[in-house]
């Protein structure tokens, strides 16, 4: 009887033996499968992280990175979890999140302006312009690269630039406004000023030409007046001669007159002389026509031309009073 219990004992044992070996090689074999399709995802994880940083469209990029963190969810959702495949899903997300990130921020930094002061129009409206699009791209990104929260931070901070931007490009529209209109102004003043100038120097120039016109026209009456002068003085030249010529004839018609009628008294006196008689008549109208010859000689010295006719008339006078002798 002992040793038929003995006997099962030993099969007993046996067997549980065998059993727990057979349990152990499965869950050794179990773990071992386990470990393999972690180690295949870790692997399959790392290559996605390669994948995202080896893309050239942004579009690929952002694909990839939201069926990580979609894997990922499914995981975290199944019973087994693997602290390796945990950290390598956290650290692959992470890594593509921060890689999209630091693209934005340095586009964000790039379009940030310190001094507003320095900024000039076109920058402004470049800058703006590269912000909307970034804040269209950060949008599109939403959740997959940030946290709720942190995408509406990014969102605040562009707008926040861009409104500070809009103000600066109102003010800078205004000065521009003003500076138009203070180089219209300086235009005008000086389009002005040149016209003032032009009309000065056509005043000028009109009264030096009215100037030079009177100037002219007096020169040329003085020339008028002095050939005028010259001709009365020749026409008074002129006269004289003609009269002392006058004078010299009826004296000399006189004087032989005179003497004619001499000869006549001479030859008319009988009883055996002769008798000359000085005419007192001829001689008196000598003495009128040489007063009236004289008065017309000092008519004549008005003009300057009398001298030489007082000379002919004295010598003339001479002459005539040696003639009036009388012969017996």
């Amino acid at each position: 009887m002992d040793i038929i219990i003995a006997a099962i004992i030993i099969v007993l044992a046996a067997g549980g033996g065998a059993l727990y070996k057979a349990h152990r090689d499965h869950s050794v074999a179990a773990e071992s499968t386990y470990l393999n399709q972690a180690n295949q995802k870790i692997n399959a994880v790392n290559q996605v992280t390669t994948k995202i940083k080896s893309a050239t469209k942004e579009d690929q990029k952002l694909t990839l990175l939201a069926k990580l963190e979609q894997d990922f969810k499914q995981y975290q959702a199944g019973e087994k979890k693997d602290s390796r495949l945990t950290r390598a899903y956290q650290q692959a997300i992470k890594t593509s999140q921060t890689s999209f990130d630091k693209q934005n921020q340095k586009v964000l930094q790039a379009n940030t302006v310190t001094d507003l002061n320095k900024a000039t129009k076109k920058s402004l409206q470049t800058k703006q312009k590269n912000l909307t699009s970034l804040r269209e791209k950060i949008k599109k990104q939403g959740q997959v690269v940030y946290s709720k929260k942190e995408l509406q931070a990014k969102l605040d901070q562009i707008d926040q630039l861009k409104k500070k931007y809009q103000t600066k490009l109102a003010d800078l529209a205004k000065q521009d406004q003003i500076d138009q209109a203070n180089a219209e102004a300086a235009e005008q003043a000086a389009a002005d000023a040149a016209t003032a100038a032009a009309n000065q120097q056509a005043a000028i120039d009109s009264q030096t030409q009215s100037t030079a016109a009177n100037n002219t026209q007096t020169t040329a009456t003085d020339s008028a007046s002095s050939s005028v002068t010259t001709d009365q003085t020749t026409n008074s030249s002129t006269g004289a001669n003609t009269t002392s010529s006058t004078y010299n004839q009826t004296y000399d018609q006189s004087n032989y007159n005179q003497a004619s009628s001499s000869s006549l008294q001479n030859s008319t006196v009988g009883n055996g002389y002769t008798t000359s008689t000085s005419p007192s008549t001829d001689a008196s109208a000598n003495t009128n026509t040489t007063d009236q010859t004289n008065s017309s000689t000092n008519s004549i010295n008005q003009t300057g031309s009398s001298d030489s006719s007082t000379s002919t008339v004295t010598n003339n006078n001479t002459q005539t009073s040696q003639n009036q002798t009388t012969t017996y």
